[in-house]
């Protein structure tokens, strides 16, 4: 019997705290984390990686970075990613505004909701 591998999820946030939040709450579903990626190089970087099924992704990063770089190379992987913000939605570049967005601060059964939407298989 072949175990079925456990999805992997980036998760880019500067914040300490709310990056342990999030891993908590996913970790609790069941769902490995990658990251957090705390600044838009890791970011890219990560958002590269093979394995990466799904991504939460904050906007705004220390330096004064925005995360919408890495959102770019997810869209051309065909990564479904949401962003966790506290951030308005107005802030959210026009190509990536349908992308689903939930708003700091959260619950963990919000992130997991969220979550499990994302790592649902897609219609073809």
């Amino acid at each position: 019997m072949v175990a079925e591998r456990q999805p992997c999820v980036l998760v880019v946030e500067d914040e300490f705290l709310t990056a342990l939040l999030v891993e908590e709450a996913l970790a609790e579903a069941g769902i490995r984390v990658l990251g957090p990626a705390v600044n838009l190089d890791q970011a890219v970087e990560l958002a590269g990686a093979d394995g990466v099924d799904a991504a939460l992704l904050d906007v705004e990063l220390s330096g004064g970075d925005e995360v919408f770089p890495a959102a770019e190379v997810l869209a051309e992987r065909n990564i479904p990613f949401a962003f966790v913000s506290s951030c308005s939605r107005d802030r959210i570049e026009g190509r990536f505004g349908a992308r689903p967005m939930l708003s700091k601060p959260f619950r963990d059964r919000e992130v997991q909701a969220l979550t499990a939407k994302l790592l649902r298989p897609r219609r073809r």
